[in-house]
This record gives structure tokens, C-alpha cells and sequence, in this order.
């Protein structure tokens, strides 16, 4: 097919307006088909039209120079009759009615109203062309594009002059009219420009009142669409002399995606189908707000490449490209290896004579090739009946005569036939006549003969029809399976990107892309299942939501947070040790909705107790790395007794119910997660102790000197024991860097303070340099913590986090774990407080001064962590709308397995459709309901996946991978411990992988070659049995 530019000049020659004199239509003519003039003799009144316009000027349009290059090379083909088509066209009739909208005046009604004028399709009729415009569709490489038709009517080398034909006429317009694109063509209308920034303010603040991730993600989603609406009807110049609409509308070089981008915005920014994830602070990047929940906040980009986007926003959008990038490359590397487990595994399967496919071991894989027996290459135009009858008279001018005794003894599918049947039965291949009240007997005479030629032309229309299924079936030793290999394996190598699509929820990552094909075909494993059932009615949604919450889901301490409190956090400091005192505040409803009660938070090593018992496990195995570090900075005993006591309130963002519920699941590579996590703490660690140090300084220590260097004293008192017994010594630490480390180590969640606060604290100024700054002395460090800490405490909006009750109410103690190293850590108090509609939970957390951690990310953890409820496997669920049907809802559950979840909610048949229900795990669809069941699934997944990527693929090449992958009646993979190996032929599998492993097996076992797989065939220098070299047996 043709490309780029030419496909463009295609839709402005043969738009509606476009005429020519006749000089300029006669040179177009012959410069599109001179090549062929010297090779025959066709009179010229045969492919030159009369002119479109005759009065005042005769005009010709530019569909008749089509039309004339159509008629010509028919001619040459020595047809008498010509082609009737119709297709499509990219180019949607709204843009073509918005143009002569306005030329008549914004009288759109009258050219919308009129279906003959409509130039959203293409209709050719006796070889000339009335309607649509020459776009990809009809010249690119299309099915079923005009140039398709011309092939199946007239054959390969008539298609390949009009291909070439079409190129050289595009070419000639293209150096007439010439194609540039400019700034002009990215800017948008006054009007639309101010519509713009009102959808993208409204777009920007339409999610600030959700607390669902999901939601938030279809609401901007839904403002993107609606802002990049104004394209192209919105921009300056008009389609179609817009040349950057033009060519994205027309096929011939990118997409409405660039182009909005460059002219409307770049909207979300995405990783993996989810939005930038906060940091510890609350926010995504430092210089947005914790409090922002605009769209903005998380990549929403409102800017364009036109007039550029903030620096922010260009931070996270390089992110995403080089996310691309290395997707890109990864994806390339796997999809490559993919190809080549399908062709080793698929490559001795062959049809054989008797209609069958079967491997080189001559197992039957399929009774009939692709379940109708029909090549893909020879049947695309086979169940196209419309435009066989459309062209009825040229097709029996091509195949002649067709009796009864021509199609006798061939057979074909019942399908087929009663689809042919339907279509003939409520056609007419007749024109029909305009009868006149005149004519009287001769007019019954015309329509009785008219039935009869009817009836000869759908009998002839059916055995043509026959015989063509006839010649589509596929060929004896027709390597179908290296064929299916190839159709699979060469797409997905163009499936680099876009290979993690969002299902319209953060509760589940729907594999799609090369991972997928990798689990189906190479690996035969999903790590995380994803099941689907779907719910009967958009009523019972409450009623769902309530089963999963408490019956379905796993939940944690996080999930019973309230949303619009705080967790209370102080800490103190003494001179051997310092104390946290944690405040946790449940939600009473939300207790209520996940089915939780009291007694299950506080009762007798109940969630809280599990919950103390992980932050000490933590910080003794913290404790143990960081002794064992070399790198490691610790307290010393001398260091202890000159810190000064105070108390610093900080604040721990909680996320609420739905966002912990609707987390995504973790990978089972996540398993190695408590490792990394304990390297990651490392300099964490070190970081904090140099923030000890830096504290003992401005407790007791000497401030140091201007000029000193940062290294060229130490602590006097470095020498000293700690009280583990260990020597670490101590760098001093400059006062800047000690500011630094103190207000990244006591800041609330490492965030700055506001502008209010510094005005409050002098010493806190931003003007003041390092050396006027008073933090390292003792008695200004201690009146800053007191303040901060006093400061904290009033702007808190909840009574109660400190340690006394509340009058008139009781606290009750909760069970704590035994503490193991209480010199290291250990939980010296536990309380709950039932406050109106929060039950309060205080607990005291007392540690060494060596021990050294961020206490409240320590903490945030644990409560994320923390089971009150826990149900195996099961990660989360949420509601989602089907695919197929948006008025339709589908419950997806991520983890799990089917008899588990049925078991769970079995009972509420009137509220799900379990005959629909679906998993991606094959194993468990099998194990479930037997083999057709996971023989579905992994045919929809495959074909799913292809269709999700606009890549054709045909359904003939994915049921044979199918059947052969499941023919054993479980599923086997593409790899060499699975298919490869269960195969016969030892040299087969040596040419895959790991030859000696194979070959040692072999000999130990003593096993024989049979020499019938191609590969073991043509390491030996034998031909392989495909194709001609396909045994048979001559029958008798």
C-alpha cells in the first residue's frame, strides 16, 4: 500500500470541491497510466469522462481522474464489465459537513439530511467513482481497500498497475500542490482557545472531592476526551487545509493523539496504567502542596508542546519517556525470544491429506485446519456476498459457465452454506424495472422473466460460491503450524509499548501486551489471577460492595483509619532513651463496613498486639544490620548524657479504606522484599546517626569555628562506650548540615514549614545564614523543640493524643508482646479510648538513643501490613463496568482462585452470574470446569490481546496454538521443560536448548530418534517432510 504524503494528496484530489480544467485533468489522466499506453490500443472516448460542471467553464473533479485511471486499466484487462465497490473511509463525514457547513453559510442541515451526499464512505459504481475520498483505507496496505477489490476481481497484476497507477497520480499532485505544515496548523480559534482553558480548569478541580484512586483516573480521563474534542474542529485553520489534521485523518502519518498533544495538551502522565505514586511526604513532587488533590498535582499535564508545559510537569514526562524507552527495548528482547519457543514447538505440525493436522509424532491436533479446513491467504473475500453480487457480472465473465456436474462431489461446511442460502434469499441480482400503468401483460411478461433470470443468476452466484470454498482449503503439507508461529510471533513484536493496560481500576493490573503472551504461550503460569464475575444488576452494587469488604477481602489496621484524622504522633527525648506515643484513630463505620469489632483490634493478640509485635521485630533486625555494618554510626555514652529533653509532634498522612483496598497487587517477585528493605534502611540508618550526633553537638558541644573543616576535628568524646558496648565514633557535623539533617530527621513527614510557622520562630528564617543561626546551642535547640512540639499540639484538630484521658472517659489497657531487647526498643503502654464515632488507640513505643530509624515510616508500615482479617491469596476487588456492555458491571477480584471465591460467595446466586465467571489462570478454569473451559480462556486471551493493539491476526492460526497447547488435556507451554520436552525426538529438543542436559538423558535411557521433526531432519542432511516432500501413500 502507499504512504505518507501521497495518501494525503489522495483526499484533497478527490474532495467534493475540488475541480480542474480540462488541460490540467487530461495530463493527470496520462501521467497516472503512461507507462501502459505503448502496450495496447484503447480509444480515448473510452476512459476520458464528459466534464462534472459544463456552464460558465467546463470543469473536471478530481474523483473523475480516479474514475478515468479505473476505467483505463480495466480496459487493458479487456473487461467489458466494470467494478462496483463500496468501503470505508478514515476520514469521518462530520469533517467533511463542517467544511461546506460553513461555505453554505452554516446550512449544515441540508447536507447531513441528504445520505447520498455523504462523504464518509467510498462508493464506486460501474468503474466510477461518485462518493468518498481516497484515504489509507482504499490505498494504504488495508484489507478490503480498493485496491483488495481490484485484486480479487481482475488478479495480482491488474492490482499491481493500479497500486502503481494511484502512486504516480498522488505523486504529480503532491509536486503541484506541495505539503507543508506550520505553526498555524497547532493553534487553535480565539473562541476555542478560551473553551480550552475552561475544560481544563474544570477537568483540573473535577477529582479534588474523590478519595478513589479509580475515580479520580476516569474523571480526568473523561476531561482529556472532552478538552482534545476541540481537535480539529477547534483549530485555526480548517480542516481539510490544515495540514496536521489532514494527515492524521487521512492515515498517512501519525495520530490524533500527536496531534492534540502538540495543539490541546498532553493530559495524564502514566506509568504503567497508574498515576505517579506520592512520596513519603504526601505529594509527588517537593514543590507541590501535600493538600493538593487537583489533577495537576499528579501529572495531569494542562500544557502542550505549542507553548510548552511547566517544569513539573516536564520532570514526570521524561520519566514516562524513558519508561517507554526501556519498555521498548526489554519488550523487543522477550517478544523475539517468544517467537522462537512458538516456532520450535509448532514446526512439525503439517495438514495431511486427509484434511487433518498433525504433529511429526502423527498425533492429531485438529481434525480440520482451523475448525473450517480454510486458508486464511484464499478465503478473505470468500463470506463478502454483497460484493459478489455487486459484481456478479464481471465474476462470470472471469470463472464462465458453472453447471450442476462442476461442483458436483465437493463438499462444504453447513455454516457456510446456510450463510449463502440467507444472503441469496433476500437478494435480487436483477435490476428492478419502473413499471408503467401503459404496458399492462408485457410488464407481467418482464417480471416473470426478470424472476427467472433471478433465480439462473443465484443458482450460478451459489455454485461459484462452492467451488471458491473448494479452492480456499488448505493445501496437503501445508506447514500450518511454522505459519501460526510466524503470524503470532511477528506482531507481538510490534506490541513494545502500551503492554500494562489499565482496567479502569488501581485494584488490579490487567496483564495485557508481551506479558501476557508470555504467561499464555512461553511461561504457562499467571502469578496473580484475575477473575471476573459478572453482577446482574448496577442495583445490588451496595450489596456486593458489603460481601467484599467483609467476607472476600483481607484488611488491615490502614484500612480502618479514619479518613479525616491524623494519626497523633509525639515523641520525646531524654538522655538514655526517647519515647514515641503513637495515637491511631479508627473509624467506627468503617469498623462497621469491613465487619470488625473492637475486641478484634484490642482483644488478646488481636491487631494491635500483631501490630507492636512487628515494629519491635523490625527494629531488632534494624538493630542487628546496622551493628553489623561497617559503615555504621551509633551513639555514644558520653554523647547520651548532654542531650536535652523535648517533645516534637509530628503527622503521618492515612490513606483511606478504598485507596489501601484498592492498592495493586504485588508481584511474586516481591518476595525478596524484607532484604531490600533492610539495605534500604542501611543509610537510612547512618543518616539518622549523624543526625544524634549533630543533636549531642547543639545539646553540650562546642559550636564550630568559621574556617574549620568538616573533617579535620572529631568528638572529644569519641572514644566513649555506648551502652551496647560499641565504639562507633562520631564526626562533628557543621551547623548547616546539622539544620539540614535535624529538620529532615523532626520536620512533619520531611515537609517544609509554612510560611506562618517561620514568622513565628526567628531562628527558622529563611534570610538567616549558617552562621547566625543558633541551633547549635543547647538552650535555643530546646526552646525550638518545646515551641515546635506546643505549636504542633494546638493546630492539632482531634483532643486526646497526649497520654491523660479525656474527662469522664476510661482507657482500657491492651495486651502488648513481651519485649526480647527492651534496651533496644520495647512497647511500654497500650490503650484504646472510645471517642464518639473514633475508637482511640495509644500506644508508647520506648528506644534506645543508638537506635537509629524513621520512626514514622517504620510505623506507616506496619499498619499497611498489619492483618485484622486475613484471607489467603486474595489481594483486592472493586466494581468495574464490562467491556462489552458499559451498562453492565463485573466484580474483579485480584488473587484468588475460583473454588475459593465461589466458596466465599457462592450463596448469592440472584446477585452474581457465576455461568459467565472467568479467571486468566487456565490451570484453574481446567481444574474447575473442565478443559473447554481453559481452552476458551486462552483463545479469547490470545485473539484479546492482538484486538486490544489493533493487529489483525487471523482466528485459524490462534486455535491451532490453542489446540495444541491444551490437546493433552492440561496446559502445557512453549518452553523446553514442557511442550519441547514432551516431544519424541532427542535432536528436536537438542536444537532448542540445553543440548548436552538432553542428550545425557538420552543416552542414559537409551533412547531412539525417529527422525521425523524438521529440525532433527536437517541436522542429519535429510529434507524435511513439508510441503512437497510430504509422504502419502497411493490408495488403490
Amino acid at each position: 500500500g502507499l504512504i505518507q504524503d501521497v495518501v494525503s494528496m489522495g483526499v484533497l484530489l478527490t474532495k467534493r470541491d475540488c475541480f480542474m480544467p480540462y488541460g490540467e485533468y487530461v495530463g493527470l489522466v496520462y501521467h497516472s497510466v503512461h507507462p501502459y499506453m505503448d502496450q495496447c490500443t484503447i480509444d480515448e472516448r473510452d476512459f476520458i469522462l464528459p466534464p462534472a460542471i459544463f456552464k460558465p467553464t467546463p470543469r473536471w473533479s478530481g474523483k473523475q481522474v480516479v474514475s478515468s485511471m479505473i476505467l483505463f486499466i480495466s480496459k487493458m484487462a479487456k473487461s467489458e464489465h466494470l467494478i462496483n465497490f463500496e468501503g470505508a473511509n478514515l476520514v469521518a463525514d462530520d469533517l467533511w459537513s463542517a467544511q461546506y457547513a460553513s461555505a453554505a453559510d452554516g446550512k449544515r442541515e441540508g447536507y447531513v439530511a441528504d445520505p447520498h451526499l455523504q462523504e464518509g464512505r467510498v462508493i464506486i459504481r460501474d468503474g466510477q467513482m461518485l462518493i468518498g475520498a481516497m484515504d489509507n483505507k482504499q490505498v494504504g496496505a488495508q484489507a478490503y481497500s480498493l485496491v483488495h477489490a481490484m485484486f480479487e476481481l481482475y488478479g495480482h497484476q491488474v492490482a499491481a498497475m493500479m497500486l502503481a497507477s494511484i502512486g504516480r497520480l498522488m505523486g504529480k499532485v503532491l509536486r503541484s500542490f506541495a505539503f507543508t505544515c506550520s505553526i498555524a496548523d497547532l493553534c487553535l480559534k480565539p473562541e476555542a482557545e478560551k473553551r480550552r482553558e475552561q475544560l481544563l480548569e474544570e477537568g483540573n478541580t473535577s477529582i479534588t472531592g474523590l478519595d478513589n484512586e479509580t475515580e479520580s483516573i476516569t474523571a480526568l480521563s473523561k476531561a482529556s476526551t472532552k478538552v482534545n474534542g476541540l481537535f480539529p474542529h477547534g483549530m485555526l485553520r480548517p480542516f481539510p487545509f490544515n495540514m496536521l489534521s489532514l494527515m492524521t485523518t487521512a492515515g498517512s502519518k501519525g495520530s490524533k493523539t500527536n496531534a492534540t498533544q502538540m495543539g490541546i495538551h498532553l493530559g495524564q502522565q502514566s506509568f504503567g496504567g497508574l498515576r505517579v505514586h506520592n512520596m513519603v511526604t504526601g505529594r509527588s513532587l517537593p514543590s507541590i502542596t501535600a493538600a493538593d488533590k487537583r489533577g495537576s498535582a499528579k501529572a495531569w499535564v494542562k500544557g502542550r508542546y505549542l507553548t510548552g508545559i511547566r517544569p513539573q510537569d516536564y520532570y514526570i514526562h521524561s520519566i514516562a519517556g524513558r519508561d517507554g524507552l526501556i519498555d521498548t527495548a526489554i519488550k523487543t528482547a522477550s517478544s523475539g525470544y517468544l517467537q522462537r519457543c512458538l516456532i520450535k514447538g509448532l514446526e512439525g505440525i503439517v495438514s495431511r491429506y486427509d484434511n487433518t493436522v498433525r504433529d511429526s509424532d502423527n498425533a492429531i491436533v485438529q481434525f480440520q485446519y482451523g475448525e473450517d479446513g480454510l486458508d486464511p491467504c484464499k478465503s478473505s473475500y470468500l463470506t463478502k456476498f454483497g460484493f459478489m453480487g455487486a459484481n456478479y457480472k464481471l465474476l462470470r465473465a472471469k470463472h464462465g459457465e458453472l453447471t450442476d456436474e462442476s461442483v458436483t462431489g465437493l463438499e462444504v461446511s453447513p455454516h457456510f452454506e446456510k450463510s449463502v442460502d440467507d444472503y441469496l434469499e433476500k437478494t435480487n441480482l436483477v435490476k428492478e424495472r419502473i413499471a408503467r400503468k401503459k404496458d399492462g401483460d408485457k410488464a407481467k411478461k418482464k417480471a416473470a422473466r426478470d424472476a427467472e433470470l433471478n433465480v439462473q443468476r443465484k443458482n450460478w452466484l451459489k455454485r461459484m460460491l462452492i467451488l471458491r470454498y473448494n479452492k480456499a482449503i488448505v493445501e496437503s503439507g501445508e506447514p500450518v503450524g511454522l505459519v501460526a508461529a510466524q503470524s503470532i510471533g511477528e506482531p507481538s513484536t510490534q506490541m513494545t509499548l502500551n503492554t500494562f493496560h489499565h482496567a479502569g481500576a488501581t485494584a488490579a493490573h490487567v496483564t495485557e501486551g508481551i506479558p501476557r503472551l508470555r504467561q499464555l504461550l512461553m511461561t504457562g503460569s499467571v502469578p496473580s489471577a484475575i477473575i471476573k464475575i459478572p453482577i446482574r444488576s448496577t442495583t445490588h452494587h451496595p450489596k456486593v460492595r458489603q460481601l467484599v469488604r467483609q467476607d472476600l477481602l483481607s484488611c488491615t489496621l490502614s484500612n480502618l483509619l479514619a479518613a479525616d484524622q491524623p494519626i497523633g504522633y509525639q515523641s520525646t527525648y531524654g538522655p538514655h532513651h526517647k519515647l514515641h506515643t503513637v495515637t491511631l484513630p479508627f473509624s467506627s463505620a468503617f469498623m462497621e463496613q469491613c465487619g470488625v469489632t473492637v475486641a478484634d483490634l484490642d482483644g488478646p493478640k488481636g491487631a494491635i498486639y500483631k501490630m507492636v509485635e512487628g515494629v519491635l521485630a523490625k527494629l531488632y533486625k534494624q538493630q542487628n544490620f546496622a551493628a553489623d555494618s561497617p559503615g555504621s554510626v551509633t551513639a555514644t555514652a558520653a554523647e547520651k548524657k548532654g542531650r536535652t529533653d523535648g517533645a516534637v509532634a509530628h503527622r503521618m498522612d492515612a490513606s483511606t479504606p478504598m485507596e489501601a483496598a484498592e492498592e495493586a497487587p504485588r508481584d511474586d517477585d516481591d518476595t525478596g522484599n524484607d532484604a531490600e528493605r533492610e539495605e534500604a534502611d542501611a543509610p537510612s540508618s547512618r543518616r539518622s546517626a549523624e543526625v544524634d550526633a549533630a543533636l549531642k553537638e547543639s545539646a553540650g558541644g562546642a559550636p564550630e569555628k568559621e574556617g574549620d573543616s568538616d573533617d579535620s576535628e572529631e568528638d572529644e568524646d569519641s572514644d566513649a562506650e555506648d551502652s551496647d558496648g560499641e565504639g562507633r565514633s562520631a564526626k562533628a557535623i557543621p551547623a548547616s548540615r546539622a539544620r539540614q539533617l535535624a529538620d529532615f530527621a523532626e520536620g512533619p513527614d520531611g515537609e517544609e514549614a509554612e510560611p506562618e510557622a517561620l514568622a513565628e520562630d526567628p531562628t527558622s528564617s529563611a534570610s538567616d545564614s549558617d552562621d547566625n543561626v543558633p541551633l547549635v546551642k543547647g538552650g535555643n535547640r530546646k526552646r525550638k523543640i518545646a515551641e515546635v512540639g506546643t505549636a504542633a499540639k494546638a493546630a492539632s484538630p482531634r483532643k486526646g493524643t497526649g497520654s491523660a484521658p479525656l474527662p469522664g472517659q476510661k482507657k482500657k489497657s491492651i495486651s502488648l508482646p513481651p519485649a526480647s531487647r527492651p534496651h533496644v526498643a520495647e512497647c511500654t503502654r497500650a490503650t484504646r479510648t472510645i471517642e464518639g464515632d473514633l475508637v482511640l488507640a495509644e500506644v508508647v513505643f520506648k528506644l534506645g538513643n543508638h537506635v537509629l530509624c524513621m520512626f514514622p515510616n517504620l510505623l506507616k508500615e506496619r499498619l499497611t501490613e498489619t492483618p485484622v482479617r486475613k484471607v489467603p491469596d486474595i489481594l483486592s476487588a472493586c466494581i468495574i463496568k464490562d467491556a462489552k456492555d458499559e451498562n453492565k458491571s463485573v466484580l474483579l477480584i485480584a488473587g484468588g482462585h475460583l473454588k475459593q471465591v465461589m466458596g466465599i460467595l457462592g450463596d448469592n446466586t440472584d446477585i452474581f452470574d457465576f455461568t459467565k465467571i472467568y479467571s486468566s489462570d487456565v490451570h484453574d478454569m481446567i481444574n474447575t470446569f473442565g478443559v473447554e473451559s481453559g481452552y476458551s480462556i486462552f483463545r479469547n486471551d490470545v485473539q484479546g490481546v492482538f484486538n486490544s493493539h489493533n493487529v489483525p491476526v487471523d482466528s485459524r492460526h490462534i486455535s491451532l496454538i490453542a489446540d495444541y497447547a491444551l490437546m493433552s488435556g492440561t496446559w502445557k507451554a512453549f518452553n523446553r521443560n514442557s511442550l519441547v520436552a514432551s516431544n519424541t525426538s532427542v535432536l528436536h529438543k537438542m536444537s532448542f536448548e540445553t543440548s548436552v542436559k538432553f542428550l545425557v538423558n538420552a543416552a542414559f535411557t537409551g533412547d531412539r530418534e525417529p527422525l521425523t521433526f524438521p529440525s532433527a531432519r536437517l541436522m542429519v542432511g535429510v529434507a524435511p517432510e513439508l510441503g512437497v516432500g510430504t509422504p502419502f501413500n497411493v490408495m488403490k
